[in-house]
């Protein structure tokens, strides 16, 4: 037999166990009109499954999964705890590892990344264990096991789409999955301005979900600010915001659609819409994003930056037109810094101060526990036990409860990808679709590390879910790169397939 046909058969069985025992889960568990969409679901599944368990495939639940269904907001019915994501991440592990275990064929696809994304949630293991009785107190140590738990299978996401992110091809099939899912969710919110209706609360009625908390209505001014897939509006404008720059590097070097002028249309559109759902959330952390983004451009690629800002001009106009109470009011925030600082500084001491009358107070704080902080899980900011404020500010709340190593690293894992890209930016060696592929990376990295000083990053999951998944492009574009310029590599068999071996970047 085969290594080929032995590996196609254990993912014909794997794939089969798992059927089942979601046949059987559901008919013990769901109501018959939900057992009869998630049968169906199945069924689909089997039909496509040469598809679904190859690269492409797999990288379509995944990002789906991110991208369309609220982060903890729904749960497979009959168990809380059975977040669709983490089963998601959880049986595409389990089919890695096996993988990797027993078909020869497969090997470990390296990441520059990978030990600085391991090592955030290890530190807040450490952090767990050095408070454990501060923790037992707190009645705190089964929520911070948990915590913690979630957050190594958070990093899963990372190993799963880097192990299948293997060639040009792949990596610009998941830009695009990500791009054109935020296309839908920017509609979407479209959709939620007008007629007050979120499309993806309303998952349980098509799928074997069941909502675990109704979602909060958030307004500014007297007016409610959108929500689309994510749980608070700054979350949403931060996914919108990092896919941006990606959007824009598709308009040019994107194999599909294959006519120009079609490709320029679909995905340069899908960066308006981009903006003006992200417009709609009423976010100032958008703007920050925006801001951080362009100064890149500028200092890497100041000729781009001109042509950029030219052709978004236009653009901005029609924004104006379209929504002008929203872009007004945003542009009146800015104009205003003496108003803007002073509400940063309200209500200290109370639920839902500003960010800077919790920032003195905070490091102070700090200072009890300052290398490895109180602890993961020892901040509790909701509830009849509630004993911390919300910081909305993900450095400020990692040194709480993780110290300065925390907070270092978390600052690698963040600042570090951009660095690189932006070096990558510079590599002349490298042919042009990488370079700017490292430029929209090097944006997408550098607003979200920028974003974190403004809200809980790490708390609304599917931003840095989002993060994970680019940092797979990322790691792809810097180890075939590096297969590239090594003859020692390409002498072993080329660890990367590279770009013009197929249709992609």
């Amino acid at each position: 037999m085969t290594t080929a046909l032995r590996s196609e058969r254990l993912r014909a069985g794997l794939l089969g166990a798992f059927i089942l025992a979601g046949i059987l889960a559901l008919a013990v568990t769901a109501p018959p009109q939900v057992t009869a969409a998630g049968i169906l679901v199945i069924a689909l599944g089997v039909v496509f499954r040469r598809w679904l368990t190859g690269p492409r495939g797999l990288l379509a639940v995944l990002v789906l999964t991110v991208m369309w269904i609220p982060a903890g907001r729904f749960a497979l019915v009959g168990s809380s705890a059975a977040l669709p994501w983490r089963l998601v991440v959880l049986g595409m592990l389990v089919l890695l590892f096996l993988s990797l275990a027993l078909d020869r064929s497969a090997r470990w696809r390296p990441s520059p990344f990978l030990v600085p994304v391991l090592a955030f949630p290890t530190v807040g293991l450490l952090s767990v264990l050095a408070n454990l009785h501060a923790l037992g107190e707190l009645g705190q140590v089964g929520a911070a096991v948990l915590t913690t738990v979630q957050a190594f299978l958070t990093v899963g996401i990372f190993v799963v789409a880097r192990q299948l992110c293997t060639s040009s091809w792949i990596a610009d099939w998941l830009c695009r999955l990500l791009v054109l899912a935020a296309l839908v969710v920017a509609l979407s919110v479209a959709v939620e301005a007008v007629t007050g209706t979120n499309v993806f609360l309303l998952l349980d009625r098509v799928l074997p979900l069941q909502l675990l908390a109704d979602a909060p209505v958030v307004t500014r001014a007297g007016t409610t600010r959108a929500l689309g897939s994510a749980n608070h509006p700054i979350a949403l404008s931060v996914v919108l915001a990092m896919l941006l720059p990606v959007a824009v590097f598709l308009s040019r070097y994107s194999p599909w659609p294959r006519s120009p002028e079609a490709r320029r249309v679909l995905y340069l559109g899908t960066a308006v819409a981009l903006v003006l759902a992200g417009l709609l959330t009423g976010s100032r952390t958008l703007v920050v994003m925006l801001v951080v983004m362009a100064a890149l451009v500028f200092f890497t690629h100041w000729t781009l930056f001109v042509r950029l800002l030219l052709g978004a001009a236009p653009f901005g106009l029609v924004a104006v037109l379209l929504i002008p109470g929203v872009v007004l009011g945003l542009v009146r925030s800015f104009l205003d810094p003496q108003e803007l600082i002073a509400s940063q500084y309200s209500s200290p001491g109370w639920r839902g101060s500003g960010r800077l009358a919790d920032l003195g107070p905070s490091l102070v704080e700090a200072q009890d526990a300052l290398v490895l902080g109180t602890g993961v899980g020892s901040r509790i900011i909701d509830g009849p036990d509630t004993n911390a404020l919300i910081l909305d500010n993900q450095y400020l709340s990692t040194l709480l409860e993780s110290g300065l190593v925390g907070l270092l690293a978390m600052a690698v894992m963040l600042v570090l990808p951009a660095v690189v890209m932006v070096r990558h930016t510079r590599d002349a060696r490298l042919p042009s679709a990488e370079r700017h592929l490292a430029l929209a990376l090097a944006c997408a990295f550098g607003g979200y590390a920028a974003s974190a000083f403004f809200f809980d990053a790490f708390a609304f999951q599917q931003t840095f879910m989002l993060f994970l998944l680019l940092l797979a492009v990322g790691s792809w574009l810097v180890t075939s790169a590096r297969a590239r310029r090594t003859p020692a590599a390409a002498d072993a068999g080329q660890p990367e397939e590279i770009v013009g071996s197929e249709p992609g970047l």
